[in-house]
């Protein structure tokens, strides 16, 4: 049987066809990411990307986290949500945390600040 939460009202006692949706949004939302991810690299980057080399900044995954971030929450604030300071900076740190993993488990390399990657020597040599 499904669980029903505690604040649950009458309407959501069972189970719609949108609950299988989650995993396709959580599919989704690395695709979307991943690509996000891809734009906000300088093109030397870029360039490497296309030859196999899966190196990101953590600073421009963290710029484009932020993007979706501040996108969430313009469209929950359209819907008339409303967050304490404190919630969305909990939440933007959560999401970045995310986000990150997200690429790691696609393939990704998040380099920290300051790293070189690797790859951008290879364009550089050719």
């Amino acid at each position: 049987m499904w669980p029903i939460p505690a604040a649950a009202g009458p309407a959501q006692n069972f189970p719609s066809a949108k609950s299988h949706q989650p995993k396709e949004v959580s599919m989704r939302r690395v695709s979307i990411a991943i690509a996000c991810a891809m734009l906000s690299l300088p093109a030397a980057t870029q360039a490497s990307l296309a030859g196999e080399c899966r190196q990101l900044l953590e600073s421009n995954v963290k710029i484009d986290s932020m993007r979706q971030y501040a996108a969430i929450l313009a469209s929950a604030a359209r819907n008339g949500w409303n967050f304490a300071p404190a919630a969305i900076d909990s939440g933007s740190k959560r999401h970045f945390e995310e986000t990150r993993l997200q690429l790691i488990a696609a393939g990704f390399e998040v380099l920290p600040v300051g790293a070189h990657p690797r790859c951008a020597d290879e364009v550089a040599s050719k």
